[in-house]
């Protein structure tokens, strides 16, 4: 085991997750990133952007894991493009056990590793799904210290902000909003409706900036 500060961080693609890992990255870890393909439909974006949140986070490994089976057995629009998007419902964008799912596998390879965090991008109520909550978090500690050889700890670092305090901490952290992607729907642009783009345009909203994945440079 290494005595040196490592945290595998869950990259999504998705600004929360980039400002989570950046937090770890600030607090001296050193951060290996986690990329999941569960069968999203915007698994694609997802990854490319992925990619580019962890070059700038300088991650010392990004590795990817293929869990298609979330995607297969459905139940949620996020993975069935039968089920539509964009309702006011979020509680139906409920994909189960996927934050379970996500962290068993982060902590498999964070225990090969040493690391002593799996950073999470989950952030603050309300909260729509069980698997975001204060609650759930330290269950799964308590089920980490149980079921495995190692001292770490799933850490939701944004798990009391708002998205407006996320994007706060993540311009005093440099982050690059730009290579990030909220969109729940996979097309060109965002579509500025689904859940995930309302959210994202109150949290920049809510510091008076503007949101520089909608910059376009005149042609």
């Amino acid at each position: 085991m290494t005595t040196e500060n490592r945290a595998v961080a869950l990259l999504s693609g998705g600004p929360d997750s980039v400002v989570a890992a950046a937090l770890a990255r600030e607090s001296g870890y050193r951060i290996y990133g986690l990329y999941i393909n569960y069968g999203q439909r915007t698994g694609k974006r997802d990854f490319r952007q992925a990619e580019r949140t962890a070059q700038w986070l300088g991650v010392e490994e990004l590795r990817v894991a293929y869990c298609p089976f979330l995607g297969k057995v459905g139940g949620s629009p996020l993975t069935d493009l039968s089920l539509r998007l964009g309702d006011d419902n979020r509680s139906s964008e409920y994909v189960p056990f996927r934050n379970t799912v996500f962290c068993s596998l982060a902590v498999a390879w964070a225990e090969i590793l040493g690391a002593q965090k799996v950073v999470i991008g989950s952030i603050g109520g309300p909260w729509i799904t069980p698997d975001n909550k204060p609650s759930y978090f330290a269950a799964l500690n308590a089920l980490i210290q149980e079921g495995s050889r190692s001292e770490i700890q799933a850490w939701a670092p944004l798990g009391a902000m708002s998205k407006a305090e996320v994007v706060s901490v993540g311009t005093r952290l440099g982050v690059p909003f730009g290579l990030t992607w909220s969109c729940q729907n996979d097309e060109e642009e965002p579509c500025g409706e689904c859940n995930n783009c309302r959210d994202r345009a109150v949290g920049f909203a809510g510091n008076n900036l503007a949101d520089p994945l909608l910059a376009r440079t005149p042609r």
